[in-house]
């Protein structure tokens, strides 16, 4: 046999083992060179070895906690001291709590003994001349209680009678009350009792006057705003009007 005979298969078995030997490294499950430097190159503190740059360990917050981050602080409690309300009454004799609501339903109580067809804004139609029981302390209220507005609804309730007394009253509060709405209340009243003829318009008018020269604007202004409407009034009934 010639020596190109067996050079042929030799050939062959050549070509069979390198064919082999390039499909098997294909199949490598081992990662390309590529692969291998990128995972390679994987930061290490990603993977819970060391901290990222700028952050402390855990170790090294332990041994050097100046370095570590501060923790938020808790909120301080707040004290919140109750605020006390000022008593309304005027003075240094201002009544107790109970004192005064017990004192306001007895002027209620009195104010409401008038029947309803004789109030009007607060003011009497035609309330008559008897006084109602328990007048005393209806009028010594409405000008010597200490509260203003316990001698505000005493003034409210002796408006509506029609008799000298509770005139009085009026007077005596729309010139020495201390407080302006209890004058304003008192002199009104007056003058719309004035203007219905239900009492001295003559007597009324001299209070008025009086009352133009109040420190207060507003009492003032009612005062000369009733004497010109009670001149009015006056000039129609003298012309039968």
């Amino acid at each position: 046999m010639s020596p190109r005979t067996f050079g042929w298969p030799l050939l062959a078995v050549a070509s069979v083992v390198l064919w082999w030997h390039e499909n098997d490294w294909l199949t490598d499950d081992r990662p390309e060179p590529a692969a291998r430097e990128q995972v390679e190159s994987v930061d290490p503190a990603r993977l819970g070895g060391e901290s990222a740059p700028g952050r402390p360990t855990e170790e090294a917050v332990k041994a050097d906690p100046v370095g570590a981050e501060p923790e938020a602080a808790a909120p301080a409690a707040v004290m919140v001291e109750p605020v006390k309300e000022k008593p309304h009454a005027e003075g240094p004799e201002a009544p107790a709590d109970g004192m005064a609501k017990s004192q306001a339903e007895r002027l209620t109580g009195l104010g409401e003994s008038v029947s309803p067809e004789a109030r009007e804004d607060g003011v009497a139609e035609a309330a008559g001349p008897e006084l109602p029981e328990g007048w005393t302390e209806l009028a010594q209220a409405a000008v010597a209680e200490p509260d203003a507005g316990l001698r505000g609804e005493a003034i409210r309730s002796v408006s509506i009678y029609r008799s000298a007394e509770a005139r009085a009253v009026l007077t005596e509060a729309a010139a020495g009350d201390p407080e302006p709405n209890n004058r304003l209340q008192a002199l009104q009243s007056l003058w719309y009792a004035a203007a219905d003829g239900r009492d001295q318009e003559g007597e009324i008018k001299r209070v008025l006057e009086d009352a133009r020269a109040d420190p207060d604007p507003d009492i003032a202004e009612l005062a000369q705003k009733a004497m010109a409407d009670l001149d009015r009034l006056a000039a129609r009934r003298a012309n039968g009007g």
